[in-house]
């Protein structure tokens, strides 16, 4: 590992035991920032898991965060089911949403769909299916629905990353599933989105 040399002790000692920490994951991904820790992926060790985290947060100097997304999955889980774990966290609590009457994928979504393609391109048997959803404010046009539209822009982006489009169902749920109940702007905004299925097919 090559640090900067602006790097003080404490910050090369957490990425350290961060890395480390890594050894004990399946689909892991971390983040060492100046504010904090971030790691993803899941465990099926919970006890060494529990180890590498008191490691990190001894590490951790004063004013920085550790924000611990791992999952604990039994050790004689298969391949397959891990990848429908590690997948399906990776989207939960981080919305897909589009603008009011739009299908186009906002530069905020990117990060999470990126993310998407690196796990499921290593996750070759999983299918995925994605699902556009509209606000109650919003119109479906019969000859272009809008939430099939949003499903297909995702499609696209994934196929463009390296996913192949034999592995992606679209689905159009227009109104009929919402995120939020109510008709205020922070409950359209919620429900203007797509969202995932990750299954053997």
């Amino acid at each position: 590992m090559r640090v900067a040399d602006d790097r003080d002790a404490d910050w090369v000692r957490v990425t350290e035991a961060t890395l480390r920490s890594l050894a004990h994951l399946r689909f892991a991904t971390a983040i060492v920032g100046d504010e904090g820790v971030a790691v993803r992926g899941i465990a099926t060790d919970a006890g060494a898991w529990r180890t590498a985290t008191a490691k990190i947060l001894d590490a951790l100097p004063a004013g920085m965060s550790f924000d611990d997304k791992i999952r604990i999955v039994e050790p004689d889980a298969s391949e397959d089911h891990l990848c429908i774990v590690v997948l399906d966290a990776a989207v939960r609590d981080r919305p897909i949403t589009f603008e009011m009457n739009r299908d186009d994928v906002k530069s905020g979504a990117r990060p999470v769909l990126d993310e998407i393609v690196q796990l499921a391109s290593a996750c070759p048997a999983l299918a995925i299916t994605i699902v556009g959803h509209i606000d109650s404010g919003e119109r479906e046009k019969p000859e272009a629905p809008l939430g099939e539209a949003r499903a297909l822009a995702v499609r696209d982006y994934l196929v463009a990353g390296g996913i192949s489009p034999s592995r992606i169902a679209l689905q159009n749920a227009g109104t009929s599933a919402p995120l939020v109940d109510g008709r205020g702007e922070f409950a359209r905004s919620a429900n203007r989105r797509v969202s995932f299925r990750f299954e053997l097919p």
